[in-house]
């Protein structure tokens, strides 16, 4: 009787010392998968946040690169992208290889792959940080029109829920990092990881809704007042729809799909929506001047004055290019005509026998 034979069921027997380790090709082929995965999803971060960072950088205008607004956004562009640089190391690091993932055996791992692993963390601690301190700082602008208590009352709370999630991702970072030196597994940990993932995504809803919320009102008593028409005012309103939304969707899925690393994503998009929203929000209407002396160079962004050199520079270049036309009197066949000098000045005589002004004397042009 002739047997099936699966051979993705076959074992493979890894030796460690004196013990061996078994493992099948299928979970072989699916560890392998997972880092291919993750990959691609860390890549997609790092391309989407380098696109961002130059955006802000080239796009945003000089008053708004004073704020302090815009040094949180960019600083939280700046971590990420050295956040997922450094875990997207992972995959060409030592830690990475069949061996070591099935035995579970890293005594030979460089110390700088050790190093590279904990640097990915720190930088989404400050990453995070840095998102919370941005999102405290736009809740104290909107907020700024309402009455002491509520205003204050409003911090006070917004303050609370920012700082809950940067505890918990310190308590991850120190945790992960002691247990990465000593080669200890990290697993009976890994709900901390998920519920600093829901505070960072109940905190971020917080704020977003706190926008909204301001925004939508603002809006509906500007149609209220017969304002119609597409404003900045409602581009803020959509991207904070959009961050409030998409976290909270990337948090559920997390726990419903087999997509590795995805909650990472969550961060990454905060990061990117937040100076995306300004951008847009601070674009010139059409028929409109959003900057009334946008000849000022501090007032321009850094892609304006960019513009504007080179604009200058081609300029140049085309006029020096621009062959010179001579006068008649160069021409073959025109006589050249006879000069004058009077007191330091040139004077050309265009007349045979013109009399020079302040002088008596007449001079006749030779033929």
């Amino acid at each position: 009787m002739e047997t099936h034979y699966e051979p993705f069921n076959q074992n493979l027997t890894f030796q460690v010392g004196l013990e061996s380790v078994n493992i099948t090709v299928a979970d072989l082929n699916s560890l392998v998968q997972e880092g291919i995965q993750s990959a691609i999803v860390y890549g997609s971060q790092i391309g989407a946040s380098v696109v961002t960072l130059l955006m802000l950088l080239l796009l945003t205008h000089g008053e708004k690169r004073r704020t302090a607004m815009f040094f949180f956004n960019m600083s939280a562009l700046a971590l990420d992208v050295a956040r997922v640089i450094g875990s997207v190391l992972f995959f060409t690091s030592g830690f990475f290889n069949l061996y070591r993932l099935v035995t579970g055996d890293y005594t030979t791992v460089l110390l700088s792959d050790y190093v590279t692993s904990i640097a990915a963390h720190v930088f989404l601690a400050l990453e995070e940080i840095c998102i919370n301190t941005s999102l405290v700082v736009q809740v104290m602008a909107v907020c700024s029109m309402l009455r002491q208590f509520h205003k204050a009352l409003v911090i006070a709370v917004s303050i609370v829920v920012a700082t809950v999630p940067i505890g918990f991702r310190f308590a991850t970072l120190v945790l992960n990092s002691i247990f990465t030196m000593k080669d200890l597994d990290f697993s009976p940990y890994i709900w901390l990881q998920k519920v600093n993932t829901i505070t960072i995504t109940v905190a971020i809803c917080f704020f977003s809704a706190i926008f909204v919320a301001k925004l939508g009102y603002a809006i509906y008593r500007r149609r209220a007042l017969g304002l119609q028409g597409f404003r900045p005012i409602q581009a803020i309103f959509i991207t904070g729809c959009q961050t409030m939304i998409v976290p909270a969707v990337l948090s559920v899925l997390q726990f419903c799909t087999d997509v590795p690393v995805i909650n990472t994503a969550i961060v990454s998009f905060v990061a990117i929506s937040l100076p995306l929203s300004s951008l847009w929000a601070s674009a010139a209407v059409p028929g409109q001047n959003a900057h009334p002396d946008m000849n000022a160079s501090n007032q321009q962004s850094l892609w304006k004055v960019l513009s504007s050199i080179q604009s200058t520079k081609d300029s140049s270049a085309a006029y020096e290019s621009m062959s010179y036309s001579p006068p008649p009197s160069q021409l073959r066949g025109y006589p050249t005509m006879p000069t004058f000098q009077e007191n330091g000045d040139k004077v050309q005589l265009l007349y045979r026998g013109a009399d020079v002004e302040n002088g008596a004397r007449t001079f006749s042009a030779s033929s």
